[in-house]
């Protein structure tokens, strides 16, 4: 078959254009959702954007850009995205309510709708807090699982007596909806023995050795002096998850907050270094023998940002974001 001048134009030119079109769709960018601590903890939401994970330029010049107009605080903001509608985004936080959180969707991250509190715990007796809540898609049964930590009355006394704030012996719990508005009610997720306040779950690739999920896990060693982050695995996500000795890293007494990410070919995990008002990073490429490489004197988060959710975001919202 020849081909002549005109049909090997009609080639080149769809082959720049489908070149232009893996490029596009080959790049990142990301949103990081925060907020402040201490007589700031009820701005709202604060965001900043990257497009590599580590550098972060905040947005609005770092003003909150949402509050939901109720909720004594606003903390521990996290967004997943809508499995059913990609560009939909649902954002939980903690409202300080002992027994709810907040909950909130968006398609643009600016304007938002359907802001609510979700009371979880609205029928369990002696609850004191709802703390750091997270939401994962169960696509085996079709549900969203909310999970978040609780200290309640009564509960687990052999480690209530680490600390004398109530609120210091939580565990972690969780409940399931199939519209995000009928929950059913909480159920303990697992007890390792010591006090938890939040979690994250990740699914592992396939074929994994260590299971379908991984849990990054609070492990309160002393109330307010000393917490660590430890991973678990599980082949449900509801568990039981096997808690490893494998530790994120040792060098730092308080972390918490952990939340995961893979950019290229490495996972990401940012956790709260709350006692020093700073966030670190740390990355790997595996999560068996690999060592997590620490990136917290190269990453760039706004100053003294706390709890942060990373996630992916389209172009479009990258630069509507960096024109607030």
């Amino acid at each position: 078959m020849r081909i002549n001048n005109f049909d090997m134009k009609i080639i080149f030119l769809f082959f720049c254009a489908s070149l232009i079109s893996i490029c596009s769709f080959s790049e990142e960018y990301y949103v990081y959702t925060y907020f402040y601590d201490a007589e700031r903890q009820n701005e709202g939401l604060h965001m900043a954007v990257s497009r590599d994970g580590i550098k972060w330029t905040p947005v609005n010049n770092d003003v909150a850009t949402f509050h939901p107009g109720f909720g004594t605080r606003f903390r521990d903001p996290s967004l997943v995205k809508d499995t059913h509608d990609i560009k939909l985004f649902h954002m939980v936080w903690t409202t300080e309510r002992n027994d709810g959180f907040g909950i909130a969707s968006s398609y643009d991250l600016i304007n938002w709708f359907d802001v609510r509190e979700v009371l979880v715990n609205k029928n369990v007796k002696g609850v004191i807090n709802t703390w750091a809540p997270e939401l994962f898609w169960d696509s085996d049964n079709n549900v969203w699982m909310a999970y978040w930590g609780s200290s309640i009355e009564g509960k687990f006394p052999e480690t209530a007596k680490l600390s004398k704030n109530p609120k210091a012996n939580n565990r972690m719990y969780y409940s399931v909806s199939k519209d995000l508005r009928k929950w059913s009610e909480p159920k303990l997720f697992q007890d390792y023995g010591f006090p938890s306040n939040d979690a994250y779950i990740y699914r592992l690739p396939q074929d994994d050795p260590n299971g379908k999920f991984i849990k990054f896990v609070k492990h309160i060693v002393k109330p307010g002096n000393n917490a660590q982050i430890r991973i678990a695995y599980s082949d449900s996500l509801y568990g039981p998850y096997r808690l490893t000795d494998k530790y994120i890293s040792r060098k730092y007494k308080f972390m918490e907050g952990p939340n995961l990410l893979k950019i290229g070919d490495y996972y990401y995990l940012n956790v709260d270094l709350s006692r020093e008002h700073r966030m670190a990073l740390f990355r790997t490429k595996c999560f068996n023998d690999c060592e997590w490489e620490d990136l917290t004197d190269k990453a760039g988060f706004p100053k003294a940002s706390k709890h942060g959710c990373i996630i992916g975001i389209s172009k479009e919202i990258y630069n509507k974001l960096l024109e607030l």
